[in-house]
């Protein structure tokens, strides 16, 4: 078979099964590529190919385009580029997250990329801590397009692996694109909203990168929650005076720790981008004083429970059910060492039953949802209500 047979072959079981990724091929300009040295690699609204290695590599050319599309989904040549990156670094800690993440959500199996113990590191960070961890371990070069092979040297050819070298030229392309990264979140919400995942997992795993930059009043919700730390956190300690007797009589000390037990709505009426601005307001808190947060993920039941003690942006989040608050509601109730439950959902669902006098406070998905539910809310004991307005970054 040719390469453009054998590639089509793939697609057209994509099209019949693989709802998802058929549409991230289709979403980029399929071109051949004779220098390089990789079977596919993607940048710039491409996937190039090497039509010899994929004729030579026919039954790992699937697993291996594969490895493409959800290098695309995940936004890796589009967005999180550094300035002047180490482009060799930047593939394999690409590589490493794939690996280490991905092949639960369905992907094809590729085992010829590495792990994260190959390179003694930690298994399950995010990409960015990959590539901080690898950038000064491999050769940062600066070579223009397909220099390779140069005789002088002077690029730093010589000192590099076959495996280096090609690393170089797959991400030789990847640079940050805003229009091109918001193409490929349309499409996984596309997905989400019409339930076509293929074998990509939707309701049992999805993948979110939480780094949009919500501006809202961080202060004032941590403010509402801080009333119970101040007795909670109270102790005293002969290493600070008393301020009215001095050292003669023992101080306070408060530690600054408020407890937040933060639930998420992961249902099927949740987009991806919802869960992005969620998780990306919750890695916020960690800029305002508090040092750990518990988080729930629900839908009808608890999914999944995490304990954040710093910002993460490389999340995989279970769910895409029906909503059910109750869960949510009584995992608090149950728990009493916790200042307050700040609940992130889009509000339809049923009024869960409340038994305790608790603070909650609601963080809507979108003023629609908060115009619409914002009456019953208001009606629980001690709960408020607001919402989330990404387009315009503000918060009422």
């Amino acid at each position: 078979m040719t390469a453009k047979e054998i590639i089509s072959s793939i697609i057209e079981d994509w099209f019949l099964d693989e709802p998802l990724m058929f549409d991230v091929f289709c979403s980029h300009k399929l071109t051949e590529n004779t220098a390089i040295s990789t079977i596919f690699r993607t940048g710039q609204g491409r996937i190039e190919y090497n039509p010899r290695l994929v004729e030579q590599n026919e039954n790992s050319s699937k697993s291996a385009l594969s490895t493409e599309i959800f290098r695309i989904l995940l936004n890796h040549p589009y967005e999180r580029v550094p300035i002047e990156p180490n482009r060799i670094a930047l593939k394999k800690a690409s590589d490493i997250t794939i690996s280490e993440n991905c092949w639960e959500l369905g992907a094809e199996p590729n085992n010829n990329l590495p792990k994260a113990m190959d390179f003694d590191l930690e298994e399950g960070l995010c990409y960015e801590d990959y590539y901080k961890s690898l950038k000064d371990v491999f050769p940062n070069i600066k070579l223009f397009p397909f220099q390779f092979g140069n005789s002088s040297g002077d690029n730093g050819d010589e000192q590099l692996t076959e495996q280096e070298k090609a690393d170089y030229e797959a991400s030789e392309l990847w640079d940050e694109d805003v229009e091109r990264a918001e193409k490929t979140h349309a499409l996984i919400e596309k997905a989400a909203r019409t339930n076509r995942w293929g074998s990509i997992k939707g309701d049992y795993l999805e993948t979110i990168i939480a780094k949009r930059n919500i501006a809202m009043p961080y202060k004032r919700i941590l403010a509402r929650f801080r009333t119970s730390m101040i007795s909670s956190t109270r102790s005293l300690t002969r290493l600070r005076p008393n301020r009215r007797y001095g050292y003669e009589y023992m101080g306070r000390r408060y530690k600054d720790a408020v407890k937040l037990l933060i639930a998420v709505d992961s249902s099927g009426s949740i987009s991806s981008a919802d869960l992005q601005n969620f998780f990306s307001v919750i890695n916020r808190f960690f800029k305002f004083g508090v040092k750990e947060i518990k988080v729930i993920v629900f839908d009808t039941e608890i999914q999944q429970e995490m304990d954040f003690k710093k910002a993460q942006e490389f999340l995989q989040v279970k769910g895409r059910g029906g909503t059910d608050f109750q869960a949510a509601i009584d995992y608090y109730e149950k728990a009493n060492d916790y200042d307050g439950l700040i609940i992130f959902t889009d509000g339809y669902a049923s009024k869960p039953k409340i038994t305790k006098k608790r603070k909650i406070l609601w963080i809507l998905d979108s003023n629609g949802s908060y115009l619409q539910n914002k009456d019953w809310i208001k009606k629980i004991p001690n709960s408020e209500v607001t919402w989330i307005d990404a387009p315009k970054k503000t918060w009422r």
